[in-house]
């Protein structure tokens, strides 16, 4: 690249459909945290006065349908911004993570206003669809996938956060039924995209996860390798946990080296969510996979996992344009 060429901003996907924008923030398009709301990016789009969709994103499977009932429930609830949003969505997560339901007013939807755009703000959510041509779906992330599905026959999207939470529990496959039942989506029709994210290589996990994948699809072990030693597969992730491992080996003496509890394993969610897909109907063909890893690529993308924790986000975009 040359010295005095701009920072990639997004990578695009789906292509070659007319009628859908799909697209997936570098670290220099990206948030600094909650929700995507990129000023830059949005103003190229030309989409900065649409409304823009934030799903809270809390790790499960709730699917929401935007229409228009959706939409003015948000309008009657008000609109917050600043301190008075920051206060409202503190509030909603911190009831969340107790384990609150039901017809709390902090789980309604309501409107946010940030960054000189306007979103819709949906709780309780990590899955978005619609058939409007006037509102942009999105979502954040650090290592975990997003899904993009596209209807050409319906003209509807959706949009879903695919972490290994979300993974286990089918969300992609979630989002496509629920297509289905609000617009008469058929899975052969659909166009699918899965986005850069966390690969096999960087995605280390205990035998607890991969025991409640294969206790949810059978063919779970034909993506997940066993590594004994827990050393990563990552060229930039290896060397680091090499070096770390030679530091420990001189501080401790070989023979005092820790070793893992319990096995270790790598797991391709990339490829699941694939499986998932075609397992519902989607033909392989219409499904397209982004190679990048976003844990092992510092210069293109923020990871959590990398970074052993960080509040700055990638985002996902999806809209559909005007027929």
């Amino acid at each position: 690249m040359k010295a005095n060429a701009p920072e990639k901003k997004y990578i695009r996907y789906l292509r070659g459909e007319d009628g859908v924008f799909a697209a997936y923030s570098t670290r220099a398009g990206g948030v600094p945290s909650y929700p995507y709301s990129n000023p830059d990016v949005f103003a190229e789009l030309r989409v900065a006065d649409r409304l823009f969709v934030w799903p809270n994103q809390i790790h499960k499977t709730g699917i929401a349908v935007v229409d228009g009932g959706l939409i003015g429930a948000a309008v009657r609830n008000g609109t917050l911004s600043g301190e008075d949003a920051a206060s409202r969505i503190r509030a909603a997560e911190e009831a969340e993570a107790a384990g609150k339901r039901g017809e709390d007013p902090l789980f309604e939807p309501f409107l946010l206003e940030k960054d000189g755009l306007t979103g819709l703000r949906i709780p309780l959510t990590d899955g978005v669809v619609t058939d409007r041509t006037d509102v942009v779906l999105t979502s954040i992330h650090a290592d975990c996938l997003a899904v993009y599905v596209y209807d050409p026959v319906h003209h509807a999207a959706g949009l879903c956060h695919a972490g290994w939470k979300g993974t286990l529990g089918n969300i992609a496959v979630r989002t496509l039924e629920t297509m289905t039942e609000a617009y008469g989506t058929d899975p052969k029709d659909v166009r699918c995209a899965i986005s850069a994210g966390i690969d096999q290589c960087c995605f280390q996990v205990g035998e607890e996860v991969v025991l409640a994948f294969r206790a949810a699809y059978p063919y779970a072990d034909e993506y997940a390798t066993a590594d004994a030693e827990g050393a990563s597969n990552c060229h930039a992730c290896g060397d680091m946990e090499r070096l770390a491992a030679e530091l420990r080996a001189k501080r401790l003496g070989e023979a005092e080296r820790p070793a893992f509890e319990t096995p270790r394993y790598h797991m391709n969610l990339k490829g699941i969510n694939k499986r998932q897909l075609t397992g519902a109907g989607v033909p392989s063909g219409a499904i397209e996979v982004d190679s990048h890893c976003t844990c092992c690529e510092p210069k293109l993308f923020w990871s959590y996992r990398r970074e052993k924790g960080c509040r700055e986000r990638q985002g996902a975009i999806l809209f559909l344009r005007d027929k």
